[in-house]
């Protein structure tokens, strides 16, 4: 894996943490408005991220017709 993959990774997963743990502060901006939000972020997140790890997987799946 290249530095420039491992960056991406880094930044990905910084930006899931950083969403995971502003969902869990205590502090009274937060509405059930704005969880779902930040929830829809981080699923996105995670989509991004899932989506660059399988177009750089050496593992993808081969077809056996």
């Amino acid at each position: 894996m290249t530095d420039e993959r491992l960056e991406e990774i880094r930044e990905y997963t910084a930006d899931a943490h950083h969403i995971s743990k502003a969902m869990t502060a205590p502090d009274e901006q937060y509405t059930p408005l704005s969880y779902i939000v930040y929830l829809d972020e981080l699923l996105a997140e995670v989509g991004r991220l899932r989506k660059m790890i399988d177009r750089h997987s050496p593992l993808k799946e081969v077809n056996d017709d």
